[in-house]
């Protein structure tokens, strides 16, 4: 089910053939295309990219299961994420939510923390050395060890909710290689992403096989109950 505040223009499905492929975030062609996995009650939904000026839809449907949502920096899609969260809490998830760590009222870091285990701190203002986002400096371990563990690919997993596909969490090779093992599997994901930046990131955006939606204040509570809808849970 779309947004149906929003206007969207039709992204090309591709259909399978004998070499059913898709395009990489390097631009190679690979097997990925033919999704049979997705949760219950799913229904065929529209492949699409949200546009400012508006378009039209083609009305040939793909399954997507990949929703991505992106949005200014502090418009709330972690806030979202938990949500959708809380009330997935009976399926079998995978993957991760971060927040921030505050001192005296103070942002001073960010935490990184898997749906099953222990929370790291992901990034600091005291942390020294490269690589650095800002004023933070990153735990590439902390981040490669939460996605060894909670993005590794699992039969017993429903849905990955990745909270988010971000500067600071590529800077993990770990990272990277699960995400693409996860876009190149059939599971369903559920992930916020950058707005606006290269590499992985921009490649995740431009996924043909993936829906884009934009968090504003004005949607982000009407969203958690679509994006329970779209993975076909009542609300």
């Amino acid at each position: 089910m779309l947004p149906d505040p929003w206007l969207f223009v039709q992204v090309a499905c591709l259909r399978r053939a004998s070499n059913s492929s898709g395009i990489d975030e390097r631009g190679h062609w690979h097997n990925q295309m033919h999704h049979t996995e997705r949760p219950r009650d799913r229904a065929p939904s529209f492949t699409s990219r949200l546009v400012a000026g508006g378009g039209q839809m083609d009305e040939a449907p793909c399954v997507a299961r990949i929703l991505l949502l992106t949005g200014a920096p502090g418009v709330g899609k972690t806030t979202l994420m938990s949500r959708a969260l809380a009330a997935l809490r009976e399926r079998r998830l995978g993957g991760f939510t971060t927040g921030e760590v505050r001192e005296g009222g103070r942002r001073v870091g960010f935490r990184i923390v898997p749906h099953r285990g222990s929370e790291r701190i992901m990034a600091h203002v005291e942390r020294r050395g490269l690589p650095r986002v800002g004023r933070y400096g990153v735990n590439v371990k902390a981040i490669d060890e939460v996605a060894r563990d909670s993005l590794a690919l699992d039969p017993q997993v429903e849905i990955y909710l990745v909270d988010e596909i971000g500067k600071m969490e590529c800077y993990s090779q770990q990272f990277v290689l699960h995400m693409r093992e996860l876009f190149a599997s059939e599971k369903t994901i559920v992930a916020t992403i950058g707005r606006s930046s290269g590499g992985f990131i921009a490649a995740a955006r431009s996924r043909p096989d993936a829906e884009l939606w934009e968090v504003t204040p004005s949607n982000r509570e009407a969203l958690v109950e679509r994006v329970l809808t779209w993975l076909g849970k009542d609300s």
